[in-house]
């Protein structure tokens, strides 16, 4: 049936896939971020194993990619489908991060967004050389915590573009 889709590749739709290996990629995100509040509240030296893990976020996704990509069952190497899988990807993960600092935010700790994150984006607002209504505007966006979200989000998607475009162009299918 062609409208059944099997994970073990007879269709290789690249919804499907992304959705499937964004809830892995969601979830290591979700631990990383974790493990950036234990550097921040804990211990200064997790700061190191946050760095490592964003690494790991590159070779997960170029694993991913691999993985997606070898098991299409046609023999045809379609680029856009590549890019596509890597937004998607992106996409998927990035609803399980932003769910894991939204509900730390609003029910674990209410208080760490105004306390430790909110005075830093301020002061780095204050600093910039732009016209004081913007500042003004830009101070509100910061003062609600769904901003910080949807722009974790947003950076995400970016990542995604950024990634996704030379995995295409430069990741060839192994056709053998």
């Amino acid at each position: 049936m062609p409208n059944n889709i099997d994970i073990n590749g007879r269709e290789t739709s690249p919804l499907k896939y992304a959705m499937h290996y964004g809830l892995y990629l969601g979830i290591f995100w979700a631990l990383k971020y974790l493990v950036y509040i234990a550097a921040m509240d804990v211990w200064v030296h997790f700061i190191y194993l946050y760095y490592l893990l964003n690494v790991g976020t590159f070779l997960m996704i170029y694993i991913f990619y691999l993985k997606y990509i070898n098991l299409d069952v046609s023999k045809v190497n379609n680029k856009f489908r590549g890019f596509l899988f890597v937004v998607l990807l992106c996409f998927f993960a990035s609803f399980i991060e932003g769910a894991m600092i939204y509900v730390h935010f609003q029910i674990i700790d209410p208080s760490y967004y105004p306390s430790k994150i909110q005075p830093v984006l301020s002061n780095m607002i204050e600093s910039f050389p732009y016209p004081q209504e913007v500042k003004t505007s830009a101070l509100t966006m910061v003062g609600n915590n769904i901003w910080y979200v949807l722009s974790t989000f947003i950076g995400n998607l970016f990542l995604g573009v950024l990634l996704g475009t030379p995995l295409a162009l430069l990741v060839k299918k192994n056709n053998t």
